[in-house]
């Protein structure tokens, strides 16, 4: 029963296995507080990366659009002797390309850029009601048409769709800079 007593009168902070753990504790707090830190830190930091990545990506992709809609104001240029058949193939080649990127990139754009969009969708149109007057299955060819007719209607929207494009052009390149 003494040894008990004895165990019992001694204060806890004199006992060295309460320094232990305590000493072992204040290290666990330390390390937790910095392994809590540097976690913050990295997440922080891997936000950051995650941003600049979308960003690079958006800038690349809007890379792509322009090399797209240079590649587009090369097949507005008609020659005099264009025909039906290549000013329909020309609408429905321009048609799909526009499609295509307002359809993967339209969450990318501006207001004015979405109003360029609307323009060249106009002239599209525009290109797809001539089409349809000079189609020949509907419109059998009149003797007295020249050769250039369809060249004189197309000229205008065509030259209308390239400056729409250009613009377009121009805004994407000029949110690069």
């Amino acid at each position: 029963m003494e040894e008990n007593t004895n165990e019992l009168a001694s204060k806890f902070w004199e006992q060295w296995d309460f320094w232990i753990n305590l000493l072992l504790a204040l290290a666990g707090i330390i390390l937790g507080g910095y392994s809590v830190h540097y976690s913050v830190k990295s997440f922080k930091e891997a936000k950051d990366a995650k941003d600049a990545a979308q960003k690079a990506g958006k800038t690349v992709r809007k890379q792509d659009i322009i090399v797209v809609l240079t590649e587009l104001l090369n097949e507005c240029q008609i020659n005099e002797s264009i025909q039906f058949y290549e000013a329909s193939t020309r609408h429905r080649m321009l048609h799909r390309r526009i499609n295509h990127i307002k359809g993967l990139y339209s969450s990318d754009f501006n207001d004015t850029q979405k109003q360029f969009f609307e323009n060249i969708e106009a002239s599209l149109e525009s290109i797809k009601s001539t089409l349809g007057i000079f189609n020949p299955t509907v419109t059998p060819d009149v003797e007295n048409n020249p050769p250039e007719f369809l060249f004189m209607y197309l000229d205008p929207i065509m030259t209308d769709l390239s400056g729409h494009i250009e613009a377009l052009k121009g805004t994407l390149q000029e949110s690069l800079i």
